[in-house]
């Protein structure tokens, strides 16, 4: 796939949606097979040890040894795999795609877990291949819609986590209020200032110690005021008829949610 912007992006927006198509495709699914490496190689270490002890006889000798032939071959296809992520950097915008254990992963570490049935339904609304997965296509495409709709009929689960991850490059659920204006201006333009009053109100100005926004306060408030905003514009009803056609409800983040702001 051509890499190019498009006219309705700017260059800057189109590294850090690919740098955010990075963090999903290449980042998260290493350090999760990181992380199950670590598992097996601890589990052989163990393995290891016991087979020098005298205490075990011939069965658990041999019971030992199949073991550890597995966690080998367990340990090999890890590494296997581990090269292919990293030979698929070159070519990640066609090779790659977000998966549902790499979404999972990324609102666990945002501090916002999800359930895995929620997450398939966020792809399912941007999955026009019907695969299960989200190409940089998709990616691209469903980011494009949502930062240009005005009817707050798009879903946005997507679209929230990857303005986010612009700004928060370590998934540390956290970004600046400084940041969370340029992630406003993405879609609002140069009505940010209104839009970040209206989202978390005058206290932003007024108190100095407010100074980051976590990722459940960043989603709440965006949600809040894209309720308001539908009711405003009368759009519940056909909200009610789309989710009819299989989206997911409104739940858990979509609802009302006053907390405070983070120092």
């Amino acid at each position: 796939m051509d890499a190019a912007t498009s006219p309705q992006e700017s260059l800057e927006e189109h590294i850090l949606l690919q740098r955010v198509f990075r963090i999903f495709t290449i980042d998260i699914p290493e350090k999760r097979l990181a992380r199950k490496l670590q598992v097996v190689e601890s589990k052989l270490a163990e393995l290891y040890q016991v087979s020098f002890s005298d205490g075990v006889d011939a069965k658990g000798h041999e019971l030992n040894q199949r073991e550890r032939k597995r966690l080998e071959e367990l340990k090999e296809a890890y590494g296997k795999e581990k090269l292919k992520l990293r030979y698929a950097q070159d070519d990640m915008l066609t090779s790659r795609r977000v998966t549902k254990e790499a979404l999972v992963d990324v609102f666990e570490k945002l501090g916002m877990p999800r359930p895995a049935s929620d997450v398939d339904d966020l792809i399912w609304e941007v999955n026009d291949s019907l695969d299960g997965t989200v190409s940089w296509d998709e990616f691209k495409r469903s980011f494009v819609r949502c930062k240009h709709d005005k009817t707050c009929l798009e879903p946005t689960d997507l679209f929230h986590v990857t303005c986010f991850l612009m700004y928060d490059r370590e998934c540390s659920g956290k970004v600046s209020t400084d940041d969370a204006m340029h992630m406003l201006f993405l879609k609002y333009g140069n009505h940010m200032e209104d839009e970040m009053e209206a989202l978390f109100g005058k206290e932003l100005k007024e108190d100095e110690f407010v100074m980051s926004l976590t990722f459940k306060q960043y989603v709440d408030a965006l949600e809040r005021r894209r309720i308001e905003t539908i009711d405003k514009l009368g759009l519940v009803g056909k909200m009610t008829g789309k989710r009819s056609m299989g989206a997911r409800p409104m739940t858990g983040s979509l609802a009302k949610v006053t907390a405070p702001l983070s120092s």
